[in-house]
């Protein structure tokens, strides 16, 4: 992949990530799931198929608490400051976690398989970054060379 302007290409697919990021929030957002230990994240670009976001994420959690804790630490970077819990917090099982243009989906490894996000989306321009590298840097997704 490669980045231009600010925008996301992924040469091997010939896809484009359109919008503009708002990437100081996006890389906080992936450093925090790295941070957190999360598993296959996906970033996935909606905004030519809903008004509500621009992005998501999707990530797994091997349990209630890790998605929470996941969750949590999001919470850090929501845009509105509310007391209220991202939706889906009590159970664990899938989590919302709404930072304005992007939202992150947190799922336990079942239910993400059981309601198959990643397929659903399938149309839209998407990347996988690999969270579980030691050494890992943003810009070696060529996301922007300037995050």
């Amino acid at each position: 992949m490669v980045c231009v302007n600010m925008k996301i290409f992924d040469i091997m697919e010939g896809e484009t990530l359109n919008r503009e990021l708002d990437t100081d929030k996006l890389k906080k957002a992936i450093a925090i799931l790295q941070d957190r230990k999360a598993l296959e994240a996906k970033i996935i670009e909606v905004s030519e198929h809903c008004s509500y976001a621009d992005y998501f994420i999707l990530v797994s959690a091997t349990s209630k608490t890790h998605a929470q804790s996941i969750s949590d630490e999001l919470q850090t970077l929501a845009q509105q400051k509310k007391h209220t819990q991202p939706e889906g917090y009590d159970t664990g099982q899938w989590i919302l976690n709404d930072l304005g243009d992007i939202i992150v989906h947190i799922f336990l490894k079942e239910v993400r398989g059981f309601y198959q996000l990643d397929k659903l989306w399938s149309h839209a321009p998407s990347t996988d970054v690999e969270l579980d590298q030691q050494d890992f840097e943003l810009d070696q997704y060529d996301l922007v060379s300037t995050l």
